[in-house]
Formats: C-alpha cells, structure tokens, sequence
C-alpha cells in the first residue's frame, strides 16, 4: 500500500494540471467531469468492502481488500503515465479575440494587481 501511494504522486501531480494543458477553455468541464465520476465511483467503495470484508477482525480479507486498493492504483497510474499527453487537444476550439478596450482593461487590472508581465493572447 504504502509503494502504490507513493507511486500514485505522479498520477495526482500531473492529473490536477493535465486539464489545463489539455484544453485551457475546456478545463473547468474536465475537472468537473473527472471529479464527478471519481465520486460516483468512490460510492461504490463501501459496498465492495462489504461484499469483500464479512468479519471486520479478519486480517486476511482486510489484506485482500488493500491488494485490490493497491492493483487499481499502480494500474491507473501506470496507464496514466504511458498514455497522458500534455499536448493541447484539436477538441480545445479557437481562442477568442480580445478586443483593444478589454485589452486595455486587463492591462489595468494586472498592473492592479502586480501582474504586469502576464502576457495576453491576441
């Protein structure tokens, strides 16, 4: 257990900033879409233990339980490491154009609040 959460830090690292680089306008959805299906999935969990753990003070179906918990984990990880891109996907769509008065405004709002360097897309 403690080798699959270790190994599972790249899999959390890079998931968190992997929807940004994959669509910057599209991130909010992916996250919401990734977080929505991880807790539907983790309902699922309890009922597993149960059908898995009959005697709570039973080691054995607890150490089964943690073999299963670690397989899911390092397997994910290990897909999520050989597959991820960080490439901006085709699906990302087009970048709005800013107009000079918005521009003008995030001008004043960025040097507000010290971000005069942040360049803007045009």
């Amino acid at each position: 257990m403690f080798v699959s959460v270790g190994i599972s830090s790249g899999f959390l690292s890079g998931l968190q900033v992997n929807h940004i680089d994959l669509s910057p306008i599209h991130a909010s959805t992916l996250v919401g879409l990734t977080n929505g299906a991880a807790n539907i999935l983790s309902i699922v969990a309890p009922l597993i233990v149960h059908l898995i753990v009959v005697e709570a003070t039973n080691p054995a179906q607890w150490a089964v339980l943690f073999y299963i918990a670690s397989a899911i984990c390092i397997t994910c990880t290990t897909f999520y490491v050989v597959f991820a891109s960080g490439e901006i996907q085709s699906w990302n769509g087009h970048q709005i154009d800013c107009t000079s008065t918005q521009k003008e405004q995030a001008r004043i709002l960025d040097e507000a609040v010290g971000l005069e360097d942040v360049q803007l897309m045009t």
